[in-house]
């Protein structure tokens, strides 16, 4: 028996392992950009790559010979995690990414004011809160009070403890939130006025948009 020479064989990769690179949040409507990064090997003549994404799974793009997925304006819906895969001519090799998660967000929007009690009727000195919601906006969303159009606290719920003739007047509040990758676009939502009128006697009212209920606040003492 007799045996040959070692020959040493070397195998070159085709192409890298794809990265697949884009923002990991962003905004409601904006368009999202997604690039799946992979290195061919210098060989002669270059082997033609085509590329394909997923979202959760599912194919949402390609094959195609780009690298890249364009998504116009973004909705919920598009939130995910995202993969590519690319693959040779012939589907001999292929390899895929790792995922990247992508979270579209909701600016903040109908921003309004509910009070507390919600009895039609109140009395001077009864304590009175004010509570702020939005019907829709990605988390965190801060809030701002404002009395008379000033700046008189923030969070969601405003405090006014016994009411008395020094709260009389308009109440506003700004709901805000910062999206975007490095939270640089931000969004605000006012909400309606709510007028609060007290007076030392006699029938006062707290009232606002026609989806509220009017109140009526009456002084203790009686309106003689």
């Amino acid at each position: 028996m007799s045996q040959s020479a070692p020959v040493t064989v070397t195998v070159h990769e085709l192409f890298t392992v794809p990265v697949l690179e884009g923002p990991p949040g962003l905004p409601e409507g904006s368009p999202l950009n997604l690039s799946c990064l992979s290195t061919p090997r210098p060989l002669r003549p270059p082997a033609p790559l085509q590329y394909r994404f997923y979202r959760d799974g599912q194919l949402v793009g390609g094959p195609q010979g780009s690298p890249q997925l364009l998504v116009p304006a973004v909705g919920v819906s598009h939130s995910g995690n995202y993969s590519c895969e690319v693959r040779s001519e012939g589907w001999a090799v292929w390899k895929s990414s790792a995922r990247l998660g992508v979270t579209v967000r909701m600016p903040v929007a109908n921003a309004t004011i509910t009070p507390s009690p919600p009895a039609l009727q109140v009395c001077p000195g009864d304590p009175v809160t004010l509570r702020c919601s939005v019907q829709v906006g990605s988390a965190p969303v801060t809030f701002t009070w404002l009395h008379n159009g000033h700046e008189v606290a923030r969070g969601p719920l405003l405090e006014l403890g016994a009411v008395d003739v020094g709260h009389s007047g308009t109440y506003q509040c700004v709901a805000t939130n910062q999206l975007g990758q490095d939270g640089h676009r931000v969004f605000r939502a006012l909400s309606p006025e709510l007028a609060l009128e007290v007076t030392p006697q006699g029938t006062t009212g707290l009232t606002g948009d026609v989806t509220w209920n009017h109140w009526s606040v009456q002084d203790s003492r009686g309106s003689g």
